[in-house]
């Protein structure tokens, strides 16, 4: 493949080898992947339609195939392009390149290796039981096992001999039969010296082609293994190198990582807690060594510092003391130190430490000595806490993941692994066992241990038994070591280690969910002075991890050591205490947080409250069990002004009722009265919102209550409680008496009273359809932010004008205001209230003719709600429609309503909007008639329901939308012609959202100007200005009884 043939590969769009990936992004629906691994497959050549049915659908194809797969192919070309699938007489074939098409055609080293980077994932495995997943993943392995082979030799050909070794021997073991895999492997096991395991291979060859096939081995393996029985050359020393019994997961990095240190550096200590799996890395680095000499010494029997060197000696075969002499003596001990020095240095020695951190000091010892005495001497020692010596280089070992980019991660692969060892007919949920590692912190000791358990025990009994980890997980494997066959044993291991002080700090710190800084450590932990060397000394142990977040040390255990240590802190007589001093901490912290939620600190605040997020939801939930009032009042008050703030209500809401049922009515201190009663405001709102009044009028009794006794001094909160004693907007009056008292708060002299009067204001105003009037007072809203330097405020307050210069189609405005709120909200990591930003200004960059490419376009995120997938799929129909494929358009708005059925009224807003666009994208397509006449009666259908519905609080501009998308239907019929107009003009006073393109105002009023005629159009328009708010409503309803009434006169007389 030449220069330019690689810098297309790079750049391929279309990608099978794993996920089906289209511009790097995952493909949304089980069909369209399927049609696209079905064509990058025939690719080049073409796809007979049959193929493709047979391939896509299978044994159950759809009513009418040929149809489904045009429409199909149709909704695959919106996602690549209309030039990307060809079609002719003899089926479809793909114009564009895949990474099938760049693997097939690699030849030369440099292709291999790139080609083999090309797999991201198991290819099929997202394409469900279609036969095109059968296929593709056979022709996958077998592509991928041809590269294997041809980077394997190229490996060997360049001598890199240990690199041919790792590629071949999955191979070997995936496919017992490939002999040509076969003899590769066995050229790189003698070309490494390792004539054993070239022996080896050939045998298990020969058993595998006897038993399977009845066959004998090719001459190539043959003349090969003859050759090497009779080589007698010196080969490479092992000496306590154990070979494994099962393959080592998830370490392939970690194993280049620290065989990268061993080149580089004469001493390199693999670190971590215990369960970790150091042993079983160090082991296979001394496996996979191409040192002359390489000697694996256990240290863990060793009980005193005497034993090391005398440990160290036997596993070398050196004999020690005589029946007549005592180790203990200096002449004894010096000639042992002589000796095992001369054995080192006789060749290259790779010498691997296992378990030091019991006798560290000692150990630490011995290696300076050695390493100062043998030059050509490394060191590879595994230990819990460091040797601490000059050139040492640490590798600090991770836990397993639980998922990575092809999904499920290798600490899932080993519980999988393992479990069906033992039980191969197991039913194994992959999300289970997720929560299961997950939940056993990547450990691939307890992992394992768990996974044995498969032997007598569901998944679910295992996740639920984990309660009680400790007694749970207790080995099987009589060949484990004593340290290694409970999980208890592990940590206890390290337990001993430390002094009694340091044991105390570590069990008081279990109480921390999710991490602590040092000064919140002292406070807990400490006993009125700073526990920094403790925090070391459990760091130095692997009990305690620490990372750099923000500029701050934050010190975290995981769960499995956090269990051990709450055990121990029972056992010292000292919960009740130190849940006491954990409690001050939290509730202090909490008020801390609450204090500093508006203005200029705002920003460092919120980092704080996310770092201490999880802590403060589990004392909060510690508090409501153990019902203690002022503690749930103020981590509540905090935690949901962080709630509402990153737009996450439903943690309000389902805190809600238990906040209330342990809290008091009555007694709250003045205090916390600011952070307990914002918090009973957001409950009095959010429920209300949810329709969950037995959450709603406790909320706003107890925080009237409050405020009555002058207790509340938070603008936010008294805003909100003034809200819920306005009158009901239901008459001219009422609305006219709730905008006179925004008026008045808004030109407060404080500016938090002013920005939230003014933006509940901006809302009440946009909902009765005077969006002109909301404008100004949004404006006011973040001006006041701006004094304020209140970044959520002033992000919220541009979100409020960005939408509302969007929906009144004054697109350059909403642009720059949303581009203002992203900045603003980006500050205070605001999840919600960014992605509404991100749709709004990427919907304005589209209506303003940029073609991208915008990031949320490739946003395929299942667990998204259908709400905001919606969302996020009616950009495309926008960009559709700005190429002028209504028919694409079309499609997608179709789509984007069946998404949103399953949530049903929750969307009812956005579902008729969608509506609407889709109705008026119908009117341009030609053809189109009975599936117009239908949607429109369907639109009609959702505008009334919303009106008996929300009465008096219907949202005008959402209705205006499907009042101006009928009125439009109507004026293109001369019957209906005037009640069109009169829809339009109405739908216009209403302030209707013009968010799509296809519900542009000037074009739908010059159709109106050919139908009606200028005049007709003037007088229209002045007559539902003139209009009060509530009496548009009423005129929607009236209009659309009109027009039925003259559709069905049209009818009857046709």
């Amino acid at each position: 493949m030449g220069e330019g043939e690689n810098g297309a590969a790079q750049s391929v769009r279309v990608r099978v080898l794993g996920p089906v990936l289209v511009d790097g992004a995952p493909v949304a629906g089980l069909l369209p992947r399927r049609l696209i691994a079905a064509l990058a497959l025939a690719s080049p050549l073409v796809a007979s339609s049959q193929r493709l049915i047979d391939d896509v659908w299978g044994d159950d194809p759809p009513d009418r195939p040929r149809a489904a797969l045009q429409t199909l192919v149709s909704r695959v070309r919106r996602l690549l392009g209309a030039d990307a699938i060809a079609s002719g007489p003899a089926g479809y074939r793909l114009t564009i390149g895949t990474d099938l098409d760049v693997a097939r055609n690699a030849t030369q080293p440099s292709d291999l290796e790139h080609a083999l980077a090309l797999w991201h994932g198991d290819p099929g495995d997202d394409l469900g039981d279609a036969p095109v997943a059968d296929r593709l993943t056979v022709q996958a392995d077998a592509l991928r096992g041809s590269i294997l082979r041809a980077r394997a030799r190229s490996l060997l050909d360049d001598a890199r001999v240990d690199e041919a070794t790792a590629a071949l021997t999955p191979l070997v073991d995936a496919s017992p039969l490939d002999e040509e895999s076969a003899v590769l492997l066995m050229r790189a096991h003698t070309a490494a010296g390792r004539r054993v395991d070239a022996l080896a291979v050939f045998a298990r060859l020969r058993g595998a082609l006897s038993e399977t096939l009845g066959t004998t081995p090719g001459s190539d393996a043959v003349e090969l293994n003859t050759q090497l029985l009779r080589d007698d050359s010196p080969q490479r020393r092992r000496i306590g190198v154990r070979s494994r019994r099962t393959p080592l997961v998830g370490r392939d990095d970690d194993i280049a990582a620290v065989e990268a240190a061993v080149a580089s550096h004469r001493l390199t200590t693999i670190l971590g807690v215990g369960g970790l799996g150091k042993t079983s890395l160090a082991a296979e680095v001394a496996g996979r060594s191409t040192a002359p000499v390489t000697v694996l010494v256990e240290l863990a029997p060793a009980t005193n510092p005497d034993d090391v060197m005398l440990t160290i000696a036997t596993t070398l075969g050196i004999r020690t003391v005589s029946s007549t002499t005592r180790l203990s003596d200096p002449l004894v001990r010096t000639d042992l130190r002589s000796r095992v020095i001369t054995m080192l240095a006789e060749r290259d020695t790779l010498l691997v430490l296992d378990n030091c951190e019991h006798l560290v000091a000692t150990i630490a010892g011995i290696t300076d000595d050695l390493l100062a005495a043998v030059a050509s001497l490394r060191i590879v020692a595994t230990s819990r806490s460091p040797l601490a010596i000059e050139g040492e280089q640490v590798f600090v070992l991770r836990p397993l993941a639980i998922t990575d980019a092809a999904g499920a991660g290798p600490a899932v692969t080993l519980f999988l692994e393992r479990a069906r060892a033992v039980r191969p007919n197991a039913e194994l949920d992959r999300a289970t066992v997720a929560r299961i590692c997950e939940s056993l912190d990547g450990l691939p000791l307890a992992i394992e241990l768990a996974a044995a358990r498969v032997r007598s025990m569901s998944l679910d009994d295992i996740e639920r038994r984990l309660r009680d980890r400790f007694a749970l997980l207790t080995a099987v494997d009589r060949s484990a070591p004593e340290r290694h066959r409970t999980l208890f044993a592990v940590i206890d291991w390290s337990w001993k280690l430390l002094d009694a002080h340091q044991r105390r700090v570590m069990r008081r710190l279990a109480l921390f969910a999710d991490g602590f800084t040092a000064d919140a450590a002292a406070i807990v932990a400490g006993d009125g002075s700073d526990v920094l060397d403790d925090l070391d000394a459990l760091v130095m142990q692997s009990l305690v991890q620490v990372s750099d977040e923000n500029g701050t040390a934050r010190y975290r255990l995981l769960e499995t050591v956090s269990e051990f240590a709450r055990d121990r802190l029972d056992d010292a007589g000292e919960r009740a205490q130190i849940e006491e001093r954990h409690f001050a901490w939290a509730t202090d912290l909490a008020l801390r947080i609450f204090g500093n939620t508006i203005g200029p600190r705002q920003v460092e605040t919120m980092r704080i409250a996310r770092a201490e997020r999880e802590n403060l939801i589990a004392t909060l939930r510690h508090a409501i069990t153990g019902r203690r009032s002022d503690d749930v009042y103020a981590l509540f008050g905090a935690l949901s002004a962080l709630w509402m703030m990153r737009g996450e209500h439903e943690e309000i809401m389902a805190f809600g009722a238990d906040v209330l049922a342990a809290s008091s009515p009555r007694e709250i201190p003045a205090h916390i009265a600011d952070a307990a009663g914002f918090g009973l405001a957001l409950i009095a709102v959010v429920s209300g919102l949810a329709g969950m009044r037995h959450a709603t009028y406790p909320a706003l009794s107890r925080v009237r209550r409050l405020t009555r006794a002058g207790s509340i001094t938070d603008a936010r909160t008294l805003i909100v409680t003034e809200l819920f004693s306005w009158r009901i907007p239901d008459s001219h009056e009422a609305i006219d008496a709730v905008l006179g008292r925004v008026d008045e708060l808004t030109a407060s002299r404080d500016d938090m009273t002013s920005a939230c009067a003014a933006m509940l204001g901006a809302n009440v105003l946009e909902n009765i359809g005077e969006c002109d009037r909301a404008i100004e007072l949004a404006r006011t809203a973040s001006a006041r932010a701006a004094r304020l330097e209140d970044p959520w405020l002033m992000g919220y307050a541009a979100l409020l004008l960005a939408q509302l210069y969007g929906e009144t189609g004054r697109i350059e405005q909403c642009a720059r205001w949303a581009t203002a709120a992203r900045k603003h909200l980006a500050l205070i990591d605001s999840n919600q209230d960014a992605e509404q930003t991100e749709w709004v200004l990427t919907l304005a960059r589209i209506r303003a003719g940029d073609a991208g490419p915008h990031e949320l376009l490739a946003v395929r995120d299942d667990s998204v709600s259908p709400e905001t997938s919606s969302m996020l799929l009616s950009l495309h129909a926008e960009i559709a429609l700005a190429a002028g494929d209504a028919a694409g358009a079309r499609a997608v708005f179709e789509e984007c309503l069946t998404m949103l059925r399953s949530v049903g009224a929750r969307s009812a807003s956005w579902s008729l909007l969608v509506q609407a666009a889709l109705v008026a994208t119908l009117q341009s397509i030609e053809g189109a008639g009975d599936d117009l006449e239908r949607e429109v009666a369907r639109l009609a259908t959702r505008i009334r329901v919303m009106r008996r519905v929300r009465r008096w609080g219907v949202d005008q501009p959402v209705v205006g939308a499907g009042i101006v998308a009928l009125g439009s239907f109507a004026l293109g019929r001369s019957a209906t012609a005037n009640v069109g107009l009169q829809l339009v003009a109405l739908a216009e006073a209403m302030s209707y959202r013009r968010d799509f393109s296809v519900l542009n105002l000037e074009s739908i009023l010059s159709r109106a100007a050919e139908a009606c005629g200028a005049d007709a159009v003037a007088t229209a328009r002045a007559d539902a200005a003139g209009l009060r708010p509530l009496d548009r409503v009423e005129r929607a309803t009236e209009l659309l009884d009109d027009l039925a009434r003259a559709r069905r006169r049209v009818t009857s007389s046709t």
